[in-house]
This record gives structure tokens, sequence and C-alpha cells, in this order.
């Protein structure tokens, strides 16, 4: 019997050994896992919440403190796959099966709510996106102020009452946490206070636009913060013209890797590499974006032009198509882009009908010009010469070359050589501006130092094309303007237009028959 007490004491006493070793061991697990909590970056979340998770499950481990830890950590990461357009619904779903058994006294609805009324990221979407949680939100922004303040003393950790405090009044403008700014001027960000944690800096950061150098401080605490370098990339992509945007390609390729199914990553991805004219690049990550979000009206219409610049007039007809059909604000720049492409397969009365209702929609000097260029072409010239006097009547109209040679070519088939001539007259000025303009930027980048010349060179090269192209156009509109001004009878102005013209070693032959048509009516 003595030897059957001694073994049951013994084995209470290996029990009692084990539960503290385990007890020590979830405190550990504990501590780290709050400190991934504040490190911020998502895969910390994530780390962290199966820390929650596990310790939830635990006979050695308050069950309250673990459940309010997985909450919370639920609740962050529902907001930052917000931030980054990611699905939220199972993070939020998940928080919400675990509210009913939270400790009494914690009010877990109203941080729901809260969580709920917030944004996701608008990248390349319609202010309006999305429509039902903006009508779903609408009545609870008179409570915005009132949370904010509350989230100050709400039963949550520090860092987490921050965030989420930050996440919504960001979300609202920032008329809370913002410091007060004068009516006019722009959105400032929340002060950042001493100490915070990289979790918070990080929110701070992209409150109302990104603060790069905040990011970086972030990502110099904590390196793998690939949501980070997202933004710091937005940021870096308006400096494309400069570095070819070596530097946000370079970032958006870190963000992709961790975050392949973010429509935001995947936009911004193609945005920069179809603003440093690489179309075939930029196309890849547009149709990773509409696969994964095929309602994502930007990347429709980025593809579209895309596609319209590499001439593939097929594909970009069903593009803008689906443009169309989405029904937003972009229908008109859906209508615009495929007359586009209609016109060049010569699909003349499609074309017409799509760009008037462009017209419609908004009378640009794009949409007036291409209205001009296909009323021609169909010989409907009274309309023509109305759309393209009216390109010519916008702003910076003086600019619009395209608009001016068209008048010309509408004149011409009227007969109206004195009007002909003074189009393509002005034709030839505009080319001779832009010829002019090329010649000063490409100057301009020679002076400049650079630490990107394989950048610089490129576009000079872009330039210098565009330049000769201009240049030809501009002896054309010189020969058109010859021949119409010897209609008109001024033969000696004539022949100096003519001299321009002979300056183009392509017009030699016409040049020359122009020369002698000249001759024998003197």
């Amino acid at each position: 019997m003595r030897r059957i007490l001694l073994a049951a004491a013994l084995s209470l006493l290996a029990s009692a050994c084990a539960g503290r070793r385990i007890a020590r061991e979830n405190a550990t697990a504990l501590a780290a896992a709050d400190a991934r909590v504040l490190q911020g970056c998502y895969d910390c979340l994530l780390e962290a919440r199966a820390t929650y998770a596990r310790l939830a499950a635990s006979q050695h481990f308050p069950r309250d403190t673990a459940l309010v830890r997985l909450f919370e950590t639920q609740l962050l990461l529902g907001l930052r796959e917000k931030e980054l357009q990611l699905n939220w619904t199972p993070s939020i779903d998940s928080a919400r099966m675990l509210a009913p058994h939270l400790p009494p006294g914690f009010d877990a609805p109203r941080l729901l709510a809260i969580v709920d009324a917030v944004f996701p990221d608008g990248t390349g979407r319609m202010p309006g996106w999305p429509e039902p949680l903006r009508r779903r939100v609408a009545p609870y922004i008179a409570r915005v102020s009132e949370d904010v303040a509350w989230l100050h003393a709400a039963p949550l950790r520090q860092s987490v009452r921050e965030y989420l405090a930050l996440a919504l009044d960001c979300s609202h403008d920032g008329k809370v946490l913002a410091p007060q700014r004068p009516p006019g001027a722009p959105h400032r960000r929340p002060i950042l206070q001493p100490g915070a944690s990289p979790l918070v800096m990080y929110r701070t950061a992209i409150c109302l636009g990104q603060d790069t150098i905040m990011l970086q401080a972030t990502r110099a605490h904590v390196p793998e913060f690939p949501e980070a370098a997202y933004f710091i990339a937005n940021s870096a992509s308006f400096f494309a013209e400069e570095n070819g945007g070596v530097d946000a390609a370079r970032l958006y390729a870190e963000a992709r890797s961790r975050f392949p199914q973010s429509p935001s990553v995947q936009y911004m991805s193609g945005w920069l590499a179809s603003n440093v004219n690489e179309c075939d690049a930029a196309l890849r990550f547009f149709d990773a974006t509409v696969s994964i979000d095929s309602t994502h009206e930007m990347a429709w219409l980025q593809r579209t032009i895309c596609l319209s610049s590499l001439k593939r007039d097929s594909a970009a007809i069903a593009s803008a198509t689906h443009v169309i059909a989405l029904g937003t604000g972009f229908a008109g720049q859906g209508y615009y882009w495929r007359a586009v492409s209609h016109h060049r397969l010569r699909n003349l009365d499609a074309a017409r009908a799509d760009i008037e209702v462009a017209k419609r929609q908004a009378r640009s000097p794009s949409s007036l010009t291409v209205a001009g260029v296909i009323e021609h072409d169909q010989g409907d010239l009274p309309v023509a010469e109305q759309d393209l006097l009216a390109a010519r009547a916008e702003l910076r109209g003086d600019e619009n070359c395209t608009a001016a040679w068209y008048l010309g070519l509408v004149y011409a088939k009227q007969q109206r050589a004195p009007d002909a001539a003074g189009a393509f007259e002005a034709a030839m000025r505009c080319y001779d501006i832009k010829v002019a303009d090329a010649r000063y930027r490409i100057a301009h980048l020679q002076a400049r130092p650079t630490r990107y010349p394989e950048v610089r060179a490129k576009r000079i090269a872009s330039i210098v094309a565009d330049t000769v192209d201009n240049r030809s156009r501009y002896f054309a509109s010189a020969f058109n303007a010859a021949g119409h001004v010897a209609n008109s009878g001024d033969l000696s102005r004539a022949l100096r237009l003519v001299d321009v013209a002979a300056s183009d070693p392509k017009l030699a032959e016409p040049v020359a028959r122009l020369r002698a048509a000249i001759a024998a009516v003197r």
C-alpha cells in the first residue's frame, strides 16, 4: 500500500511539474505572439493568431486571455486585408464567431461595427466603390468621432486600440486624429507618438496617402513587411520618369510575391509598367487583376488602352465592351477606345456609333478629334468640320495637330482652297512647335545628371522617334498647304512652302510635280 501511495504521489508531482513547464512554455509563447502583433506585418499577425488559437485550446492557459488576444488579431487581419483589397470576410467572420465567448463587458459588437465601417483600399476603383458598403456605412458616419474617442479606453491592447482608431478615422477623412487644418488645405496625417510600435507606425504612414520615410522606418524595424513595400512603391512610381520605374518595380515584385491575390498590388504593377511604355508587361498585371476581381473597372480600362496602343484592335474592342458593360463612370472611355479600334479596322459605322456616345458623355478634345476623323472618313464633312473646330477651340487646342490636319482634309474635299491652306499651315506650326519642344526636352535630359543613364537613353530614343514622325508630318503639311495656296492664286507663297516640303526626301517626286505645275501656271 505504501508503494502504491508513493507511486501516486510521484505521479501527482510529475503532473504538477509538467503543468508548470507547460504554463511557462505558454507564457513564453504568449510573449512571443504579443511581440509579433506589435511588429505588425501580415505574416507576424498570422503567426500570432496561430499561437493564440493554440493557447485558447490549452488547459494550462487562461482561456479568456487567449480568446481576447485571438479576437483582436482577427480584427487586425481583417483590416490589413481591407488595406490590400484582399478577401477580408473570413477574418471578420472568425472574429464574429468568437464574440459570444469573450468575457462579459467586452463590447465585441461595437468593435465589429467599427471594423465593418472601414472602407477597403480603393486603388483603381471609382470613388463610390464599393457602393453596397457605402450605403450600409452611411448611417454610421455620424458616430465616427464618438467611436474614435471610445477606442482610446476600449478593453484592448494599446497598439490595437490605436490601429483601429487610425483605420476608422483615416477611412473617413481623418477628421479626429489628424491635426486641424484650414478649410481647403490638404489633408494632414495623424502625428506618430514617440515609442509607437511598428504596427501603429505602418498604419499612420498609410493614412491619407503614403509617408515613405515612415514606411521605410517600419521596414527597418521589421524587414519582412511586404505590405509596406507596396505602399512605398506607390510613392516611388511617381518617379518613374527619372528612373524608369526600377525602384517601384522591385518593391511591387516583393509585394506580389507575398500578395499575388491583391488586386491593388497587381493593378499598380500594371499601372507602373504602362507608364514606362511597357504595355506587354502591363497587360499581364491587368489580366491578373481582373482574374481576381472581374469588376475592377480601372484595370479593364487600362487593359483596353494598352491593347489599343499595341494595335491589338479585336482584343481592345472586346476589353472596351467589358468596360462599358460594368456600367461605371468609365463607360464613356470604353466607347471612346472601342471607336478608335473600330476606326482602325475600318468599321466606320460601328466607330461612329461609339464615338457619338463618347461625345455625349464627355465632349473632350480627344473625343471631338476622333469624331471629326471618323466623320471625315465617312464623308460627313459639315459635322466633321464642326467637331474638329470644337476640338481646336478647347484648352491648348493649338497643340492638337491631328485636328488641324483633318480640318485641312475636310476643307480640301469641300474645295475650299483658302481654308484648306490655312488649316494645313496651322498644322505646320503645330508640328513645328512639337519638334522644338522635343528638342528642348532632349537637351534638358542630356544636361541633367542621372543615376540611370540607360533609362535616359531609352527616353531620348522615344522622343527622337516622335520627333522624326512630327517632322515628317510638318513637311507633309507644308506640301499640302502649298498646293492649296497655289490654287488660291498666291504662287510666290506656294513656292516658299514647296521649298519647305522639299527638305523631306520622301516628298521629292510630288514636290517636283507641284513645282512643275506652278511653273506652268506662271
